[in-house]
């Protein structure tokens, strides 16, 4: 009967514990809503770059100021031949920097829309957006100068990667930063 009631009690108190985690986040996205609605904190992330395996179009910014267009399954793959002069358009403008990607569900949809953008209208497009900061990946760069962030895994699994110059903290510790 005793273990009975001590595994009773440590239930109760998990389930406490997972209570006040709860009311914590809830209080930590309220905080992060209303800093966002009044201009506090830019809430916009880094678009996480395109995945081996996942079909995507991508443009990259050479150093001569001309964009180049393409689509691939693999881009960490892909954008390292770029990087390391194998592709033959590209080396003799290196360095090269991606400014926009779009993922797709299908090889035949990310040829479709190379396509389009590889058109007098698209290249247009391209350079209007890329001008006012508002590509996937440019407009969280744009006018820095600076190449797109490295990536690192956070620790937590729900989360996934993020920027390399991101800290990761406990909720509580952010909270508490937040109501300050």
């Amino acid at each position: 009967m005793r273990f009975l009631d001590w595994a009773e009690r440590r239930i109760r108190r998990v389930i406490r514990a997972r209570q006040r985690r709860i009311k914590l986040l809830e209080e930590y996205k309220q905080a992060l809503i209303h800093q966002a609605v009044t201009g506090k904190i830019d809430v916009r992330l880094p678009a996480p770059r395109p995945a081996a395996g996942m079909f995507c179009v991508y443009v990259l910014k050479c150093s001569d100021g001309s964009f180049y267009i393409g689509q691939t399954d693999n881009f960490p793959r892909r954008l390292r031949e770029h990087c390391a002069g194998e592709v033959s358009w590209t080396a003799s403008r290196l360095p090269v920097d991606p400014i926009h990607w779009e993922v797709f569900e299908s090889r035949e949809q990310a040829i479709k829309r190379e396509h389009e953008l590889k058109t007098g209208y698209g290249r247009q497009w391209l350079k209007r957006e890329y001008v006012v900061g508002r590509l996937a990946a440019a407009s969280r760069q744009a006018g820095t100068g600076k190449p797109y962030p490295a990536y690192k895994t956070s620790g937590v699994e729900w989360l996934g990667e993020v920027p390399a110059h991101w800290e990761v903290r406990r909720l509580k510790t952010v909270v508490d930063h937040v109501n300050e």
